[in-house]
């Protein structure tokens, strides 16, 4: 935070705007903040291990944001969104009895401080609200136990403003990574449409959508098609409940933790014939959950890379009817390729497979082989040329460096059906190459790709050590729009890659940052302005006349208690369109005022 002190009528006044620290300045033009410059000072001296066997040996700049990438690690925030639906009232009595050691799951707290975010969203079928949103636990607990026991329910909704509330959820998400508890009501068949490009998911944030039983529904899947949307491009979970369940903690803990996905499987039919399916179980890591899903689950079986029969029913941690979530503790058998069969007693089923790990895998999309700032999504989604372009991907792994000599990684693109999430059909499958791992963040590369204008793909990579050895897997959706949009830009305007061309003065993927002047900070959206400064980008300078026998602050005190005070600006050094004050210095003198009684008072 950014705290101002302003001097009036010889009382000192605070005020706090929100502000962040960074060791490179946000005002430049080209390298924005996250991106560190190669200078000639700063030539570091390159490890022979991690040289690149791509076209580029180094990058010229690095993107520091990727270092740290709250994706590589564990959430940071929890986001509860509930349908103010009748028939969920029992659900909400659970979480509301059980929320203490739901938080207590997040680890929230440090000596000292809070480290994470609590927040509840609530909808009917007319508006969308956030209700609470904070730091500290214990503040969380005891407003969501007032506010979801008084809430307000809408009788039996057949339709919500669920995608309202999706938004909301990543408006909020303001300390990634996310995850998104979407409570909603099988009888819900549909969410109302809104203006806003609602399918955009930024990559930091996970929707599990718990799908309450409502007694009619024999589907289990059932999900609106938008919602069905976010839940795979956001890489989350459908997790049914019934009508009643007494406890919620043991999911909730097979959750939390979970945020890298290995397997994700399904069949539209495993009442005739068992789903025999393999899953992937990465070495060394810190724990594994298996989750089934399925109308009336039977005949469940795993076996470990070795063979080994696994007894499941002993790391069950939570279970109804239609749904298992098993948390093995795979120290004990051996890691790989594991063998998994399942059947039901009517319909399809789902298998997915996550892993507690301090590894992890970022993606991102250029159209240079040098670039270490990339695109998060893919761009060719905003590209309306009829040549699908070739471009290359970028992939960050985080694992310990004597693991990253050694290992060999593939990447598999597979196009999805939605009409029919079973059948994904194989588009590529390419190598992954070292990068120079000191000047590259991203320190990995594909070869140039010819990536398919396909509305749902899924990218798995798959890394082995020298002796085989499983140590990493990963599987990620993306969605592109389907035809090709643009409107995602500010400004409208792509090149031929697809990647956003920005209007002067703004930055970013979707040029959405602004570049404020020199000496201000970008925060949440808005240039925070130093003393002295203001204006959308802080580009106009506030001057204040005086001589040399009078101080400011005694000017300023002299003048506004006469009504006689006069300001005039000077723009700064950076160009804008903002108009000053020549020619118009009556009403940007009411302006200036008027600013300054706002922060003043």
């Amino acid at each position: 935070m950014q705290v101002h002190v302003l001097n009036y009528v010889g009382n000192y006044k605070t005020r706090v705007s929100p502000g962040y620290c960074d060791e490179i300045a946000h005002y430049s033009p080209q390298l924005q903040g996250f991106i560190l410059p190669q200078t000639e000072e700063r030539q570091p001296t390159l490890d022979r291990h991690s040289r690149a066997i791509t076209p580029v040996e180094s990058c010229p700049v690095t993107n520091i944001d990727a270092i740290n990438d709250p994706r590589l690690e564990t959430a940071n925030q929890f986001i509860f969104i509930l349908e103010q639906n009748e028939p969920n009232r029992n659900i909400y009595q659970t979480l509301v009895k059980e929320i203490d050691q739901i938080v207590a799951l997040a680890n929230s707290t440090s000596t000292g401080s809070y480290k994470k975010e609590f927040t509840l969203i609530v909808h009917n079928d007319e508006t969308s609200r956030v209700l609470l949103s904070t730091y500290n636990p214990s503040i969380f607990i005891e407003k969501f136990k007032t506010l979801v026991t008084g809430m307000l329910y809408n009788g039996w909704l057949s339709e919500s403003m669920g995608l309202w509330s999706i938004v909301q959820a990543q408006k909020s998400n303001i300390k990634p990574t996310a995850q998104v508890y979407y409570f909603t009501n099988q009888m819900v068949k549909n969410v109302k449409n809104i203006t806003r490009k609602w399918d955009i998911i930024d990559r930091d944030i996970e929707f599990n959508f718990f799908t309450i039983a409502d007694g009619v529904t024999t589907e289990i899947f059932a999900l609106p098609a938008q919602l069905e949307l976010v839940q795979k491009m956001s890489n989350g979970r459908i997790i049914p409940l019934g009508v009643q369940e007494n406890t919620l903690v043991n999911l909730f803990g097979d959750i939390m933790p979970m945020t890298a996905l290995t397997t994700d499987n399904e069949k539209y039919d495993c009442h005739t014939a068992p789903f025999t399916l393999d899953a992937f179980v990465e070495k060394e890591t810190q724990q594994t959950v298996f989750q089934f899903v399925g109308t009336g689950l039977i005949g469940i079986s795993i076996q470990d890379a070795a063979g080994k029969v696994v007894p499941f029913g002993d790391y069950t941690r939570f279970q109804n009817l239609n749904f298992k979530s098993v948390n093995i503790d795979t120290s004990k058998f051996t890691a790989g390729k594991w063998k998994v069969s399942v059947s039901t007693a009517r319909g399809g089923c789902q298998v997915s497979v996550r892993h507690q790990s301090t590894n992890g895998v970022i993606y991102g999309f250029t159209d240079n082989s040098g670039q270490d700032v990339v695109n998060s999504q893919i761009p060719l989604q905003r590209s309306a040329t009829v040549q699908n372009e070739m471009i290359y991907t970028a992939v960050r792994i985080k694992q310990p460096l004597s693991v990253l000599r050694a290992i060999s990684s593939n990447l598999e693109i597979q196009l999805i059906n939605r009409a029919r999430y079973d059948m994904p059909v194989s588009y590529q499958n390419i190598s992954v190459l070292k990068r120079d791992a000191v000047t590259c963040s991203y320190n990995f590369m594909t070869p140039k790709l010819s990536i398919p204008k396909k509305e749902l793909t899924t990218w798995t990579l798959t890394s082995f050590d020298s002796i085989g050895n499983l140590i990493l897997r990963r599987i990620f959706y993306y969605y592109q729009h389907s035809p090709a949009d643009t409107s995602i830009c500010h400004g409208g305007q792509v090149d031929k890659f697809g990647q956003c061309i920005c209007p002067q003065r703004y930055t970013g993927e979707y040029c959405w940052d602004r570049i404020c002047a020199p000496g201000a900070t970008l925060s949440n959206g808005i240039c925070s302005c130093s003393s002295g400064f203001y204006g959308d980008f802080c580009e106009l300078e506030l001057m204040m006349p005086h001589d040399n026998a009078t101080t400011v602050s005694e000017q300023m005190s002299s003048q506004f208690s006469t009504g006689s005070m006069s300001l005039t600006t000077t723009p700064s050094s950076i160009q804008t369109s903002t108009k000053t004050c020549s020619g118009f210095h009556s009403i940007c003198t009411f302006l200036i005022v008027s600013i300054l009684s706002y922060f003043l008072f």
